[in-house]
């Protein structure tokens, strides 16, 4: 029934870049949101049939019975994700010890919760199984409310963007004939906080070494919190400021080629991507920087370069269509092309605005190269907002031919694999080939 009230209330027209999308809305028809909640309602409480969980709804109540347990004592409680899977917490334990062991936090002193300087950070573990170092990572919510009602970042200045636009450096990346590209290791953890503001850096964790819960300050600047990717990056420009002079090379490439932790720039000779290189590394080894994953797509430029500091397989040679991330797209160095790689897969029997919303996110394209196929899903999301359908969009229009469930997700929003190959500046082709395979 609820699917017949939607179509009741259909008439209108949008224009989109030239495009026309057509529903059956009439503006002047469509019920105010108390308005369908009072319908919502009403058709609900006559409703006599089974569960009406939504999609999220019904995850919760998977997620709920898998995990809810009773102790002898006969008490309920929910497990701990960490103790459900053995290899997360593994990893986990492996991280926080590291923060340990290099001195990036250290005991609280004063484990007073009452105290007014104090705020604790709860955490959380991020998996990135692309990642050829760390796979996991613990993150700190700084926009977790506090019992005030406030977060640490409510109160938290944000500060301005002091590296160019990504665009910018992507661009002028290109106009060289030898790129070099690098990233900065830990490099938010190599800026330290003075200490009078570390006790508002607080979190609790059981150390391996003991096992029982204890406060611990964090003594760097902090992923998760407002004003970190300002105070790391702004620091780098202090280190241009301190020591510009001494390295001509280095100063230019970290004013104008980095974005956050990304070191993509480049020089025209062999011989002067060498000396960027060695500048770079001299350069931010005096505030404790360090520069690792190194590649270029001319091989000279890494030699002497230990294995753990390189970003390709070897120094000596490329490994067949081998390509690392810049920027989050990917670059082959030996063809000297960049390239798409996207896999988009949305669940076949409960397709819903947020799954098509996740995989339409997943089309990252900083430089709007595939803009042409991005916009297609995107065309579709705002279609399906006015329709006003509920959270699964089980059935609906799309242009001129109505689709259910699979048969959209087929036409227009799952893109399995999108490749596109574009020559580099110095390689004077003016061809640009798109493969796309549905």
């Amino acid at each position: 029934m609820a699917g017949s009230i939607s179509q009741v209330f259909c008439s209108s027209k949008l224009y989109l870049g030239g495009l026309r999308l057509e529903t059956s809305m009439s503006p002047a028809s469509i019920p105010s949101s108390r308005q369908q909640l009072v319908m919502r309602r009403f058709w609900q409480i006559e409703d006599v049939s089974g569960s009406n969980y939504s999609v999220d709804e019904q995850k919760c109540e998977d997620f709920y019975q898998e995990t809810v347990s009773r102790d002898p004592s006969g008490r309920y409680w929910l497990d701990n994700r960490l103790e459900k899977d053995e290899e997360l917490k593994t990893q986990y334990h492996v991280f926080m010890d590291e923060y340990i062991s290099l001195g990036h936090m250290v005991p609280a002193l004063d484990d007073d919760e009452n105290s007014s300087t104090s705020c604790y950070l709860p955490h959380h573990s991020v998996v990135r199984q692309s990642s050829t170092t760390t796979k996991v990572r613990v993150v700190f919510d700084g926009s977790a409310k506090t019992s005030t009602g406030h977060s640490l970042n409510d109160a938290l200045l944000v500060g301005p963007v002091v590296q160019d636009d990504i665009l910018d450096i992507h661009l002028s990346f290109r106009m060289v004939m030898i790129a070099v590209v690098a990233d900065a290791e830990k490099m938010y953890r190599q800026v330290l906080v003075h200490r009078a503001d570390r006790s508002l850096q607080k979190i609790l964790w059981p150390p391996s070494s003991s096992g029982s819960v204890k406060a611990y300050e964090l003594c760097t600047v902090t992923y998760g919190l407002a004003p970190s990717s300002y105070l790391a990056t702004r620091t780098l420009l202090q280190l241009v400021e301190d020591h510009g002079s001494e390295f001509p090379k280095a100063s230019k490439a970290l004013r104008k080629n980095v974005y956050v932790d990304d070191f993509i720039c480049g020089e025209n000779t062999i011989k002067d991507a060498i000396q960027l290189r060695t500048e770079l590394t001299e350069m931010l080894q005096k505030s404790g920087f360090r520069l690792r994953k190194w590649c270029s797509n001319s091989l000279p430029v890494l030699a002497g370069l230990p294995p753990e500091f390189l970003g390709t397989q070897s120094s000596v040679k490329f490994g067949p269509d081998e390509s690392i991330k810049t920027f989050g797209i990917s670059w082959e160095p030996e063809a000297d092309v960049f390239k798409f790689d996207t896999s988009i897969v949305i669940d076949n029997q409960t397709p819903t605005k947020r799954s098509i919303l996740s995989a339409i996110a997943r089309l990252y394209d900083p430089l709007g190269i595939i803009a042409p196929v991005v916009v297609q899903p995107k065309i579709l999301m705002q279609h399906l907002w006015l329709l006003a359908l509920e959270s699964q969009p089980n059935s609906f229009k799309c242009g001129t031919v109505d689709t259910n469930g699979k048969s959209c997700e087929e036409q227009t929003v799952v893109i399995h694999q999108i490749k596109l190959t574009l020559p580099s500046v110095q390689t004077r082709e003016e061809q640009i080939s798109v493969f796309e395979e549905i």
